[in-house]
């Protein structure tokens, strides 16, 4: 009996023996190099507050837009092939992904089939010269590049920032796709779009009552002030902060234990807050746009159609249209060219107003009352009924004045959703702000960068 017994604990020694072996020794291995932190004082758009990207005009308001990301993921198994994640915890990672990214104007799409590397040197990566090397030989330009490994360094996942040498994500094979971390994946993400740990500290810790926030920390404020969540919270679902720490001032922390930049439990993690979603997106739109925002490539399978018909009678032709990547949507207009004949119609001289437009490439027309089939005439005197805009005009008057105001619905244009209009004294309503919106009285030929885009504009010629 006494050596049966022994036998037993020497079984439950080796087994939690062989579990301790497979922990890892960090929960992400992406860091911040004295380099990097120079380069992010010098050059971050966020350091010290000093800009807020989300409105520029090229772009419109990128909170109301969804961009729909190519992702390359590479499986990494022996040199006989064996190993490697399966193809459910294939398609489980970049649903994760998807799952966590809700919500912030980004989705996530397998771009091509899985990419296999059978090589028993990149199976198990163990230094930073076989991950650099591996990438490097493996890299799919213009998409994110996923690798997926039995032992990535002793991490859950690495990524890589915008200013990175080389770019590209790798994970642990026991961390990527599983039911019991479902964060990692978006985790290392958000790295790779300029997110920062909740709890950073080497650009300095951040004081609880965040009056260092946008020069510590994740330089975000408004993420808590992070001790460093591993091990200090209670388990899924209840996700209590559990620790004692104090900051410099002596003052206790409070943190964010859903904040998926930090290191608390793996189930816990599951949101971002809106300045880090905002992040994301200047960092996808002003540093990662050559790279991920690449416009696709239109095929028509044929130049030209000529047909000659008599009177009365018709006849059709297939044209097929297709866009790479196939994911994007494809917007066309045809139009009619070149047509002779009995119903051909006289061309209006060059001072006559059109009474009709469009489609232009967004399937956008417009009709005025004096077209067939347009609007009847109507006017509505609102004044007795309306709410009178004022002369809150940011100028102090009616000359080159504008303000913002609510339109009370959600207003679909150009791929985003509205919900507030810069209007002008100049006789325009626009989107999107920058500085040209109050200089703007002149009507050059749009988009362009030296006047307003995103415009409602009647007479704009």
């Amino acid at each position: 009996m006494q050596n049966t017994l022994q036998k037993t604990a020497l079984a439950f020694l080796f087994l939690a023996t062989s579990l301790n072996a497979q922990s890892f020794n960090e929960e992400c291995g992406t860091k911040l190099t004295q380099e990097n932190i120079e380069f992010i004082r010098k050059n971050d758009w966020f350091y010290n507050g000093k800009n807020n990207l989300m409105n520029h005009p090229k772009y419109g308001n990128l909170l109301n837009s969804t961009f729909l990301l190519p992702v390359t993921l590479h499986v990494i198994r022996t040199s006989a092939g064996t190993g490697g994640i399966g193809a459910s915890q294939q398609t489980q990672g970049i649903t994760d992904l998807n799952t966590y990214f809700t919500g912030t104007g980004i989705q996530f799409y397998q771009a091509s089939s899985t990419h296999y590397i059978n090589s028993d040197v990149y199976y198990s990566i163990d230094n930073d010269a076989e991950r650099n090397a591996v990438r490097t030989a493996n890299n799919v330009a213009n998409t994110i590049n996923l690798y997926v490994a039995s032992y990535a360094q002793g991490s859950c996942g690495i990524s890589s920032f915008t200013f990175s040498g080389i770019q590209g994500i790798v994970f642990d094979d026991d961390c990527y796709g599983v039911t019991s971390n479902p964060s990692t994946v978006p985790h290392e993400v958000g790295h790779y779009f300029e997110l920062f740990h909740t709890h950073e500290t080497s650009l300095g810790s951040e004081l609880v009552n965040g009056s260092n926030c946008s020069i510590s920390g994740d330089l975000l404020c408004d993420t808590p002030a992070d001790p460093n969540l591993s091990s200090v919270v209670s388990v899924y679902p209840f996700c209590t902060y559990t620790g004692t720490a104090t900051d410099g001032n002596g003052a206790s922390y409070s943190p964010d234990t859903h904040n998926q930049m930090s290191y608390s439990q793996k189930r816990c993690r599951d949101s971002f807050s809106a300045e880090q979603i905002e992040r994301m997106l200047a960092a996808l739109v002003y540093l990662r746009n050559d790279e991920l925002l690449v416009s696709p490539t239109i095929s028509v399978n044929t130049a030209s159609i000529s047909k000659t018909l008599s009177t009365g009678s018709s006849t059709s032709q297939t044209v097929n249209i297709s866009s790479t990547p196939t994911s994007s949507n494809l917007n066309w207009v045809a139009t009619v060219s070149g047509a002779s004949g009995p119903t051909a119609t006289n061309q209006k001289t060059n001072n006559e107003l059109n009474g009709s437009g469009g489609p232009d490439s967004f399937g956008y027309t417009w009709k005025d009352s004096n077209a067939p089939g347009g609007p009847t005439y109507v006017w509505n005197n609102i004044s007795g009924t309306g709410t009178a805009i004022g002369n809150n005009w940011t100028d102090g008057n009616k000359d080159e004045g504008f303000l913002q105001t609510a339109i009370g619905f959600n207003f679909p244009f150009y791929g985003g959703t509205y919900n507030t209009v810069f209007i002008s004294t100049n006789g325009f309503l626009t989107f999107s702000f920058y500085s040209a919106v109050t200089g703007t009285y002149t009507n050059p030929t749009i988009p362009t960068n030296d006047a307003v885009d995103n415009v409602i504009s009647a007479f704009w010629d």
